[in-house]
């Protein structure tokens, strides 16, 4: 028995939780393919549509988050995802907080979709690392 065994095994309804489109198939993609291959409901919640997180300059932020969306919703379909179980709470980039309504919207949907783990961030870690010279060349 692996490890995905003795995690999902007898779990039937997932839940992944990140700050962007495209965090999920980053962090947990052949895992969520896996848990729909194995029959279980995965939702999937985007906290932000990511409409800052581009370099190209002459993109609006609108057009942006229109953009990561669409191709957000090809992966997600790609991975099996349901349109239902796709979500996104359209909180504006790098601009979320603690607060109360944060923190409702977010439990809306753990409450109206009850599931038995969910998959999201690792507070104490970060995926993307900045190399020192692009950044003082940036700016």
């Amino acid at each position: 028995m692996d490890d995905y065994e003795k995690v999902f095994g007898n779990k039937e309804r997932i839940m992944v939780v990140f700050a962007h489109p495209d965090d999920a198939e980053l962090y947990a993609g052949g895992t969520i393919a896996r848990l729909i291959a194995n029959g279980k409901r995965v939702r999937s919640i985007k906290m932000s549509s990511g409409g800052r997180g581009s370099r190209q300059e002459k993109i609006s932020e609108k057009d942006l988050t229109r953009a990561r969306e669409e191709e957000d919703k090809k992966a997600m379909q790609t991975l099996g995802i349901r349109g239902e179980d796709n979500i996104y709470l359209h909180l504006r980039d790098g601009a979320r907080e603690n607060n109360m309504e944060v923190i409702e919207k977010l439990v809306y949907q753990v409450r109206k979709f009850r599931p038995e783990i969910i998959i999201t961030h690792n507070p104490e870690d970060m995926i993307i690392r900045w190399n020192k010279n692009e950044i003082s060349n940036s700016h």
